[in-house]
């Protein structure tokens, strides 16, 4: 259902006239109700996805002459009136930018990054990796919208995505896979206090704070595993801090409004990590700990891999990838040998918890 605000401004559209009837009829074209296969997420509004104003603006795109600028125009409107960006985004409280992938039932299936349940994938790798005599752990990410729930304004996590994060834990439970509760690591980091916030206001992924606590918590869970890992010398270091513009605000009209300006860009510290194995220049050289994972890994400016080492006191090799989902490149990892010419000896395998079903597997 539309709020009153949104009733006005598409009446103040529609008095342009003829264009602007044909581009509300477009709208109601593109916004009839489709087929919903996605189950839980209809939870969710298809006002709060944004659908019913992205379908008014591709109406009005198609509509008007100078469409362009009249899209522009609009969403800026939409944006300083109501909050809104385009679709892919929802816009919180205190300029905390949110992904809607966050408020789907799962991800590794509509992008086709899986054929078949999250489970199934899971039990290949654990089986695989077991084969090898490799150990597996997963860092089970909790959505930023789970830990910054009081930072969604408006909105709120459905009820069936409220439940996933348990419900990935009882299905990595029921397959015997280690498994590290980030979401209770990031809870118990943000009730000691004001601090550094673990993820970033206009990004997708954690701040290098939030990937620092992360990495303690994969280190305290390693040491209750019976897994022999080399202490090695791993030295830290400070470096030159970066300025960076989040990857949500993609999803924002590029100006702004004029009563509601954009976030500004994040400054994230930066960090540098060195090991010393202590095999010298022609010794042979073992990495007993591979990353797998996805952007969350990836990304050099989080530094997760460093913070691991530290945490970890020996190497870890990087797998990890973006843009492919944590179970591709899992699968690459095994099948790219690297596991095996490093002497990997452990496994942590880093999921973002909206590639995991949203029902646990029993």
């Amino acid at each position: 259902m539309l709020r009153k605000g949104h009733i006005a401004l598409l009446a103040f559209v529609v008095a342009f006239g003829a264009v602007g009837a044909g581009a509300i009829a477009g709208m109601d074209r593109a916004a009839a109700p489709k087929d919903d296969s996605r189950g839980a997420a209809s939870e969710a509004s298809r006002f709060m996805r944004g659908e019913t104003t992205a379908a008014f603006i591709r109406g009005f795109d198609a509509a008007v002459p100078f469409r362009e600028k009249a899209v522009a125009w609009f969403a800026s409107l939409r944006y300083d009136l109501f909050g809104e960006g385009y679709p892919g985004v929802l816009v919180g409280s205190d300029g905390w930018l949110f992904t809607t992938e966050e408020f789907e039932p799962s991800l590794s299936a509509r992008n086709g990054y899986l054929d078949g349940p999250a489970a199934d994938a899971l039990a290949a790798a654990r089986d695989a990796l077991a084969e090898r005599g490799i150990a597996l752990v997963v860092a089970l990410v909790p959505a930023k919208a789970r830990v910054y729930a009081d930072r969604l304004g408006a909105y709120a996590l459905p009820d069936a995505i409220e439940r996933r994060y348990r419900n990935a834990l009882s299905t990595l439970a029921g397959l015997s896979i280690s498994t590290i509760d980030l979401d209770a690591a990031f809870g118990a980091a943000r009730a000691e206090g004001p601090g550094p916030e673990l993820f970033q206001r206009s990004d997708t992924h954690w701040t290098p704070a939030g990937a620092a606590v992360a990495a303690r918590a994969v280190a305290e869970g390693v040491g209750r595993l019976s897994v022999a890992l080399p202490a090695m010398r791993v030295e830290a270091a400070d470096a030159p801090a970066s300025e960076r513009e989040g990857d949500l605000m993609a999803y924002l009209p590029k100006r702004g409004g004029a009563r509601r300006p954009l976030p500004p860009p994040e400054t994230l510290p930066g960090y540098d990590t060195f090991v010393d194995s202590g095999a010298g220049l022609f010794g042979a050289q073992e990495i007993p700990v591979a990353l797998v994972g996805t952007s969350y890994s990836a990304e050099p400016a989080w530094h997760f891999d460093g913070f691991l080492k530290r945490e970890l006191g020996t190497d870890v090799i990087n797998l990890a990838s973006s843009g492919e989902g944590p179970f591709k490149t899992m699968a690459a990892a095994i099948a790219g040998g690297e596991l095996e010419r490093n002497g990997v000896r452990l496994v942590v395998w880093e999921i973002p918890e909206r590639y995991i079903d949203v029902e646990p597997v029993r």
